[in-house]
């Protein structure tokens, strides 16, 4: 049994183990209920009867831990420099009377 506050403690990985062994268990009979299964593994009813749905309809594929995308906005930022071109959206952030501003100065060649 997960003790600590439960699977909500455990990491990514982890928490795909859980939902893998709970999911092992009820194909193989070795609980027969989700609220067994929930006692067992010290998860919530409703998440092994979510799991094992899930289960069903989409395979293994479906327990696997979610990825979470690295790319910030930091990344998003440098592709347009990576293509040797200047950020189309760059100066969104001013308002209408920076920008005006800006642009003078660039036009004056102060603003590069």
């Amino acid at each position: 049994m997960i003790e600590l506050g439960g699977a909500r403690g455990l990491g990514p990985a982890a928490q795909e183990v859980v939902r893998l062994r709970v999911v092992a268990a009820l194909e193989s009979g070795q609980v027969r209920t989700y609220r067994r299964a929930a006692e067992v593994f010290g998860v919530s009813e409703r998440s092994v009867g979510t799991w094992w749905r899930k289960y069903k309809a989409a395979g293994r594929e479906s327990l696997a831990a979610p990825v979470k995308s690295r790319s910030g906005p930091g990344e998003l930022a440098r592709w347009p420099a990576r293509l040797g071109r200047p950020a189309p959206w760059r100066g969104w952030w001013m308002s209408p009377t920076q920008r005006t501003f800006r642009w003078a100065c660039q036009a004056d060649g102060v603003w590069s």
